[in-house]
């Protein structure tokens, strides 16, 4: 069996805690073997109690094993090996994130993009969906980005929930939090002053605290 070694060139310690892939091309005769390499570079400790956890780059690892077998000897057993991820449910499992939040500051217009929903593993394809229709928003199946339909969204707070599966029918989900607000007019205190001015004598305006007794009401100096 013919070992090789890979070495790096220069220092790699600004690659502390990233996990990354090498792809290699191997050539025996007239085959081509493509292997991918899943490299991470563990930072150093902050204390000696606690160590940042590795992830997964894939959801499934194959490989084939041979057996050493001694020169002259034609017989060689070969073994393949699956290796299926599962979720633990601390992290997610095909999508970088659990729950996500995007805020606008006016009323969002149809057929407007509104969030782009991120894998893990960004070589891996996904087929994308809502869990439940919705009037306002919709997802592409194949690239993730959340849109508008063909009508408006207006000022509110929406949810709606992703899920994400991969060619082995895996699946994970995920929260997409849409605030739609009107942003604050620096002018709109000025604007208000002004209208309060313009007043007729017959506009009343009580401003009373929330659990007030009727006592209170009473006996307060409008």
């Amino acid at each position: 069996m013919v070992r090789n070694k890979i070495t790096t060139n220069t220092s790699i310690s600004q690659l502390r805690g990233e996990l990354f892939e090498l792809f290699l091309n191997i050539q025996e005769d007239n085959f081509h073997r493509l292997v991918t390499l899943h490299l991470y570079v563990e930072p150093p400790p902050q204390n000696l109690t606690y160590h940042h956890p590795a992830k997964f780059l894939s959801t499934v690892y194959q490989s084939t094993i041979y057996t050493d077998q001694p020169p002259g000897s034609a017989l060689s057993a070969q073994t393949k090996v699956i290796i299926d991820v599962l979720d633990s449910g601390d992290v997610n499992f095909l999508l970088e994130s659990k729950k996500s939040t995007v805020t606008f500051g006016d009323k969002i217009p149809a057929n407007s993009t509104v969030f782009d929903v991120k894998k893990r593993n960004l070589s891996e394809p996904l087929h994308f969906h809502l869990s439940q229709p919705s009037r306002f928003f919709q997802i592409d199946q194949f690239s993730g980005r959340v849109s508008t339909t063909v009508l408006p969204v207006g000022y509110g707070i929406y949810h709606i929930h992703v899920v994400a599966r991969n060619s082995r029918k895996q699946h994970s989900d995920a929260w997409l939090e849409i605030v739609v607000r009107k942003s604050k007019n620096p002018d709109s205190d000025e604007i208000q002053k002004t209208s309060r001015s313009r007043r007729h004598l017959d506009d009343l305006i009580f401003r009373i605290r929330e659990n007030s007794t009727r006592d209170e009401i009473e006996n307060k100096k409008m």
